[in-house]
């Protein structure tokens, strides 16, 4: 089984392998040796990305929980890739493995169990772990990929491109927990400023925008980033998010993260997908607005009953309309800023 496809490659370093200015230093590239050697010499590998033939193959950087496997060694390579800058060569392997794992968006997670459960299903016993991240994942998503793969690790991580790995949470070991990202990774470690934001410390962190010191200084300072996150550290030690701060919708003086709307309307068996947007009125100025895509069994007033039940009541929509599809950015995330 060839689990680096060549042209997948190809497509996952093109930002890296572009142009000279883009590689840093040989180190940026130790941390892909699961997938690729910087030699031909025989290696242990971590395996950690495979798309089961559900969604597109391609090689990613070296997930935080990969388990190092012993696997036989290595044959001739089956390609090669090289890097103009440093002669970093980095060769591509055929190898043979028996439990495989993935990095997927909670959109792709969500069309997953929509389409293709009973597909996944069949596979529980060959994934190892799945790890999401990149936007906030429903609860009820959550609670559903845990029952159809019961023995499979799940992992909520929090990263960017700026931070790297922060830390990262097993929600399928005991406690599903929707916006928990877990305790710090050994390199890293977060905390919480007084308006409530995330800030970022620690190895993982970027050097800075390439040429662009003026933005580099507004987002990194004395080894610090402060994201645009919204969040809280619980007893445990473990970081929770509550939205992002410039999504918060501000409603009669009461700040309101649509996330939260969101993943209760999300658990209603009647709602497909939705977002909570803010919409002019005529007497309040302001007020909370759900957009949804219907399921077959869609009822809006009985979906108002049930965001009654769930939330407080001014978290509670005044406004609601039914659209055929939730817009998105190309890597799954809700695109808000065009509902603005």
């Amino acid at each position: 089984m060839v689990i680096v496809a060549k042209n997948g490659i190809k497509q996952h370093f093109k930002p890296i392998f572009g142009k000279e200015s883009d590689l840093r230093t040989k180190q940026q590239f130790r941390s892909y040796a699961h997938l690729i050697a910087i030699d031909k010499r025989p290696a242990t590998l971590q395996i950690n990305q495979l798309a089961l033939g559900l969604c597109p193959l391609v090689a990613n950087r070296a997930g935080s929980h990969a388990q190092k496997r012993e696997l036989a060694p290595l044959q001739e390579p089956v390609g090669e890739l090289r890097a103009d800058c440093y002669g970093v060569r980095l060769y591509l392997f055929t190898v043979q493995v028996t439990k495989v794992a993935t990095f997927l968006v909670p959109a792709c997670i969500r069309m997953l169990l929509t389409f293709a459960k009973d597909k996944l299903t069949s596979y529980a016993n060959k994934i190892d772990f799945i790890e999401t991240g990149a936007a906030p994942m429903p609860l009820e998503d959550m609670r559903l990929l845990c029952q159809v793969l019961p023995q499979t690790r799940l992992y909520n991580t929090y990263a960017s491109t700026e931070t790297g790995i922060i830390s990262t949470f097993n929600y399928n070991d005991g406690e599903c927990l929707a916006g928990c990202l877990g305790t710090p990774m050994k390199q890293s470690s977060f905390f919480i400023t007084a308006d409530g934001i995330v800030g970022c410390k620690g190895k993982t962190l970027m050097m800075g925008y390439w040429n662009d010191t003026e933005t580099t200084a507004k987002v990194l300072k004395d080894g610090t980033i402060i994201t645009a996150d919204l969040g809280s550290i619980d007893m445990k030690g473990r970081l929770r998010l509550h939205g992002r701060s410039d999504d918060v919708i501000n409603v009669g003086g009461y700040k309101i993260a649509p996330t939260e709307v969101e993943d209760i309307a999300l658990a209603f068996s009647g709602v497909k997908d939705c977002i909570c947007i803010e919409a002019p009125h005529p007497v309040v100025g302001k007020v909370l607005k759900l957009l949804i895509v219907p399921d077959v069994d869609y009822n809006r007033k009985n979906l108002v009953n049930y965001l009654r039940s769930k939330l407080e009541p001014h978290k509670v929509p005044v406004l609601y309309d039914e659209i055929a599809e939730v817009r998105r950015t190309f890597n799954g995330k809700i695109d808000r800023k065009s509902y603005r």
